[in-house]
């Protein structure tokens, strides 16, 4: 499904569209310092949750965030980011 720019937006920071598409608990703050949290089940069926803070905002844009599960040593942590960018028709690249 190609989606416009602010609509994708809309779906990565609104809470109950993050939740519908990414899955239910998912958190997503789009302000520097803001919470990303995502619990989720291993393969064992055990309770996980990956956190981390939001880095960088540009609204409508950019949204970069860290991510670590609670399993990783102190010196792990990984950075995810996403970009939109209007595509060539009528999308988001």
């Amino acid at each position: 499904m190609e989606a416009e720019p602010l609509r994708v937006w809309n779906a990565l920071t609104d809470p109950d569209m993050l939740a519908a598409w990414w899955q239910p608990g998912m958190v997503l703050e789009p302000r520097v310092g803001g919470k990303f949290s995502e619990p989720w089940t291993d393969n064992n069926g055990g309770a996980q949750l990956a956190t981390g803070i939001v880095t960088a905002v540009v609204p409508n844009e950019f949204i970069q965030f860290t991510w670590k599960e609670r399993t990783w040593s102190d010196a792990e942590e990984t950075v995810c980011w996403f970009r939109l960018r209007p595509g060539d028709k009528c999308g988001t690249s």
